[in-house]
């Protein structure tokens, strides 16, 4: 826009603020996922070595983004160029948050990059908010917008740790009964790790009870140790015993030949910790099963 075709004192104000706004906000998201990228990589790849990969996507989509969106605000103007950007942006937030839920690492990255790419109205916004005003005043205008970066890139961080702590109780059982179904739906070599940590995080009996749930409706042999490490909570023993002969009674009745010795070793554990005498007698139930099926092998020996 130039001074040939000035807008009124009063548009340059709407335009201006929302200009202000967006890039306060993408700000904020912006370097509030560059600070959780980092840990996202490691969950999703098990390793250090790639935690850098994402934020150094978002920098370069970030460059390459900020000169296809100038060369589109040269050609149809600022505002569709920055609704593009911005646009772009969103999708890829998106589209993050599926690629870390199917646990797909190559994705994320590429939908940094991509939201990288949005990010770049955010570089552009300064100089479209200079435009609309007359050269002597462009410059303050300019200033205006590094400060709208400022209060985001400071808001970020602080966002990351309101969200960490002002949750309520009910909103980290919802959490950690989210996390419950998760574990129920996915491949187990996956949900035994996403248990151990759930664990590890939950805070009270309340946000573990759906976890250990969930290990006894999905889980192999492996979840053992899990389920032993939680009975050594007296409040607890109980959900771990269920939770236990849920999981060698459904091993048994599928004949499944792994880790046998374990689950008649944990099977063992229930009957001595548990006070209730109908999931003892479960528990013995799965002990005499294995062995029926293991005494045609041995006489075949």
């Amino acid at each position: 826009m130039s001074d040939a075709h000035p807008l009124s004192l009063a548009e340059r104000r709407r335009a201006f603020s929302a200009i202000f706004t967006g890039v306060a906000v993408s700000t904020t998201g912006f370097l509030a996922s560059n600070t959780v990228n980092g840990l996202i990589a490691e969950d999703l790849t098990g390793s250090t070595t790639w935690s850098g990969l994402p934020a150094a996507a978002s920098v370069l989509g970030t460059a390459a983004g900020a000169t296809a969106l100038a060369s589109i605000v040269r050609r149809t103007g600022p505002r569709a160029g920055l609704t593009l950007g911005y646009a772009i942006a969103v999708a890829a937030t998106a589209l993050a948050v599926w690629a870390i839920f199917a646990r797909q690492f190559a994705l994320f990255v590429a939908t940094m990059f991509l939201f990288g790419g949005g990010y770049g109205a955010n570089r552009l916004a300064r100089y479209v908010a200079a435009d609309l005003y007359p050269a002597g005043q462009r410059a303050t205008m300019i200033g205006w917008i590094v400060w709208a970066s400022t209060i985001g890139a400071e808001a970020g961080p602080a966002l990351l740790a309101l969200a960490k702590d002002a949750g309520d109780d009910r909103d980290a059982l919802r959490a950690f009964g989210a996390i419950a179904a998760l574990v129920r739906r996915v491949d187990f070599s996956s949900g035994r790790a996403l248990a151990r940590d759930a664990l590890a995080a939950a805070q009270s009996d309340e946000e573990k009870r759906p976890v250990i749930a969930a290990l006894g409706a999905a889980g192999d042999a492996g979840a053992f140790a899990l389920l032993e490490a939680c009975a050594e909570a007296p409040s607890l023993r109980e959900d771990a015993c269920e939770a236990a002969v849920a999981i060698g009674e459904r091993l048994a009745r599928a004949a499944v030949d792994a880790a046998p010795d374990a689950v008649q070793a944990a099977m063992a554990k229930v009957i001595a910790a548990t006070r209730r005498e109908e999931l003892a007698a479960r528990a013995a139930k799965v002990v005499g099963r294995l062995e029926e099926a293991r005494a045609p092998r041995a006489e075949k020996k």
